[in-house]
């Protein structure tokens, strides 16, 4: 009888049991389907949001002069933040996640410290590893397409950008960008180039021949480092699939010559700024806090403090 007795009494705490158990499960998904569907929810917003915040501060570019980029290749679109995106661009991540950077051709002092401080500026503005290779000399190149012209031997980026860095890349390295004070072309159609990169494989060249005296006095020094800066972060930006902009005044913007980059900002629009942040999975904030300890410690760039400071307000107002 005792058997008879304990067995059912031991089935009945075991169905309230069960009964209890999946009213906390129930509750506990309702509340978990509700916090997803509710808009207030504590969450971090995507790249674009957090950079559309900071629209204000841009201003749409102007149309094109006929000698400036955008009249000479009326071609470039507009590329918003979700067609970029949606372009499955080049990531640093998986093994190759370093960014790489290799002197071409034998540096002075002077020369070599603006090379040092661009790639902590790269390492600043991309959030990401640099790591420098053992410098090329050019008497190792074998067949290097060269001519001269006004600014002495001028080098075919082209061939670096395919036959001599893409071969030079580590099996660590996202992308490898070379630093050179020789004159660059990419074919004898054009004069020169500031700098050039590939959008998918990972290399990027960039040349001060064209920037100014670095060696003349201070101020020299400083409209060489502020222009080389532009130059590296420009052609880094397209090997990470960001092409020209062509909608704000934006360090991305095409440039013809050295007076259009010069009126050109040194700061990423709000949309590209959101490619590298969606990229490099950053939020605004740590690249624009970034720069602006940059610019304080290297440049004292009065526009470059006051802007990165007046983002940094705008994505936090308190």
């Amino acid at each position: 009888n005792m058997e008879l007795y304990t067995a059912p009494r031991y089935s009945i705490k075991c169905g309230l049991m069960r009964k209890w158990l999946y009213s906390i499960c129930f509750m506990l998904l309702v509340a978990c389907m509700a916090s997803c569907n509710d808009t207030t929810v504590r969450h971090q917003p995507n790249a674009a949001d957090s950079c559309a915040i900071l629209q204000p501060l841009f201003s749409l570019k102007p149309a094109a002069k006929e000698w400036e980029w955008k009249a000479v290749h009326p071609g470039e679109v507009h590329v918003p933040v979700k067609a970029y995106i949606a372009g499955h661009p080049p990531r640093a991540n998986g093994q190759r996640q370093k960014l790489y950077t290799v002197k071409l051709g034998s540096f002075d002092s002077t020369g070599n410290s603006i090379y040092l401080k661009v790639t902590q500026y790269l390492a600043a503005f991309y959030q990401i590893e640099v790591d420098t290779l053992p410098t090329i000399a050019l008497n190792t190149i074998k067949d290097m397409p060269s001519r001269q012209n006004d600014f002495g031997l001028q080098l075919n980026s082209l061939y670096i950008l395919d036959s001599v860095l893409y071969p030079a890349k580590p099996a660590d390295a996202f992308a490898l960008i070379a630093f050179s004070l020789y004159d660059l072309y990419p074919d004898d159609k054009w004069n020169y180039v500031f700098g050039q990169a590939t959008l998918n494989k990972g290399t990027g060249v960039w040349s001060m021949a064209r920037l100014g005296d670095y060696s003349e006095n201070a101020a020299g020094y400083k409209q060489v480092l502020y222009r080389t800066m532009k130059v590296a972060a420009h052609e880094t930006g397209h090997m990470l699939g960001i092409t020209h902009c062509v909608k704000y005044q934006c360090t991305m913007n095409g440039s013809n010559s050295l007076q259009e980059s010069d009126g050109q900002p040194e700061w990423l629009c709000w949309e590209c700024l959101a490619k590298v942040c969606w990229n490099r999975n950053i939020t605004a904030a740590r690249h624009l806090k970034s720069l602006y300890a940059f610019h304080l410690r290297y440049t004292q760039d009065a526009d470059c403090i006051q802007h990165y400071g007046k983002a940094l307000t705008l994505l936090n107002p308190k």
